[in-house]
C-alpha cells in the first residue's frame, strides 16, 4: 500500500466580488496526482473532535466533603447546583416522591437496591435532563440520602 503524501499549494484567490476576494485551498496527492478539496486528516480541525470523545463526556464531578456539611469541608447543594430556589425546591419535592415510591425508608443508602437507586436517578434525569450532566448523577443520590 503506497502512502499518500499531500502538499498544500498556496491560498489561491478562485472568485472576486467587488472588494472581497474568495479562496480555497486546493490538495495534490502527489503519488496519484490527484486534487482533492478535502483536507487531510492531520490537516482537518475537526478530526481532533472524532478522536476526543472524552471532553465531550466529562460531567461535573462531586465536590468534596459531605452534602450540608458547611463547617466541616462540605457543600451547599442548592448552590452547587445553581439553579435557583424554585429549580431547587422542584427537584427535591420530585426525588423525595420518587425516592418513597422506589427505596426502602428503613434503610441507609448504602443498603439499598441499586435497580432502585438506579431508577430513581433516570426517573429524575428524565424529569430535569440537566441532571445528567452531573456524574453518577451525584445531586439526586444527595437527595435521596437525605430525604426525609
Amino acid at each position: 500500500m503506497s502512502s499518500r503524501a499531500g502538499t498544500p499549494r498556496d491560498m489561491t484567490p478562485v472568485t472576486k466580488y467587488s472588494d472581497k476576494v474568495v479562496e480555497k485551498s486546493v490538495t495534490i496527492l502527489e503519488d496519484e496526482g490527484e486534487m482533492s478539496d478535502s483536507p487531510l486528516s492531520s490537516e482537518s480541525s475537526l478530526s481532533s473532535w472524532d478522536n476526543d470523545e472524552e471532553s465531550c463526556t466529562k460531567k461535573i464531578p462531586k465536590p468534596n466533603g459531605e452534602v450540608g456539611q458547611l463547617g466541616q469541608g462540605g457543600y451547599n447543594l442548592k448552590d452547587q447546583l445553581g439553579w435557583g430556589n424554585d429549580g431547587f425546591k422542584k427537584l427535591k419535592r420530585f426525588v423525595k416522591k420518587v425516592v418513597k415510591k422506589h427505596l426502602d425508608p428503613m434503610r441507609y443508602q448504602s443498603l439499598q437496591d441499586c435497580k432502585a437507586l438506579e431508577t430513581v436517578s433516570k426517573m429524575a434525569i428524565a424529569e430535569f435532563p440537566d441532571l445528567d450532566n452531573f456524574d453518577k448523577c451525584w445531586p439526586v443520590q444527595d437527595l435521596a440520602a437525605t430525604a426525609d
